[in-house]
């Protein structure tokens, strides 16, 4: 990982992204900048390893460009991807309160540029000013309420369902493309399906008129229709 230096300019800048992570939601720009002054920014590249399950919580990090895959091996060896971070959000912040180190593998999708916010020196921050602890942990139970909607979703719905969701939380209705999160293959992985019935039920969808795609590209034709999707009660959809 490429870290960068941090003079003056860069800190003011530092604090103004953090102020748009909903993380800090509520926090004062006081409060933002001194949080700014605990980070830097570095780079990572391609395929680059951010950090690996088991390794101290060092830090937790804000995204400004690129794509980070967040994974685990499982015992069989396999891959199970845990979630996508997209710009402007915030990961592996519960590990610092954890004590058990990064529960996930975090590499980069592609080039990438975030904020890397010290661990040790926010949590004695933390220590000093607790009222900002509980607004952190506002966010982190809406968070987890989040995380059990999703895995609800993942045990109980078709593919066909687990897809529209994916596109409906991930993609813009503003008729801008989005590229799919890694390849097709990592989005399967994601929503627990293979990639073959990932690619009918986007097959299916584009036929429909519900969406647009174009190699990783997809646009959002009829939002409703996909709603509809999701609601739907229909056989089970091969897995």
């Amino acid at each position: 990982m490429n870290v960068q230096e941090k003079p003056a300019q860069n800190q003011l800048e530092i604090a103004r992204l953090l102020r748009s992570a909903s993380l800090f939601r509520g926090f004062d720009d006081h409060e933002i900048t001194t949080i700014g002054a605990l980070s830097q920014r570095s780079r990572l590249h391609c395929d680059e390893h951010l950090f690996r399950t088991g390794e101290p919580c060092r830090a937790f990090f804000y995204l400004i460009s690129g794509a980070i895959k967040l994974y685990r091996i499982g015992q069989t060896g396999r891959e199970k991807t845990i979630a996508f971070v997209k710009p402007g959000e915030t990961f592996a912040e519960a590990a610092m309160f954890s004590g058990t180190g990064y529960p996930v593998d975090a590499v980069a999708l592609e080039n990438s540029e975030l904020i890397s916010v010290d661990c040790f020196r926010f949590s004695r921050h933390l220590q000093t000013e607790p009222r900002l602890t509980w607004k952190m942990l506002t966010t982190l139970s809406v968070r987890l309420h989040e995380l059990v909607d999703q895995i609800d979703t993942l045990s109980t719905h078709t593919a066909d369902q687990k897809v529209a969701a994916f596109i409906l939380e991930h993609y813009s209705e503003d008729g801008l493309q989005r590229p799919l999160p890694g390849n097709r293959s990592h989005f399967a992985n994601l929503l627990g399906i293979k990639t073959e019935t990932l690619c009918r039920s986007i097959g299916r969808f584009r036929d429909d008129g519900l969406i647009e795609s174009d190699g990783a590209d997809i646009r959002i034709l009829d939002a409703a229709g996909l709603e509809a999707v999701i609601h739907k009660s229909r056989p089970a959809t091969e897995n």
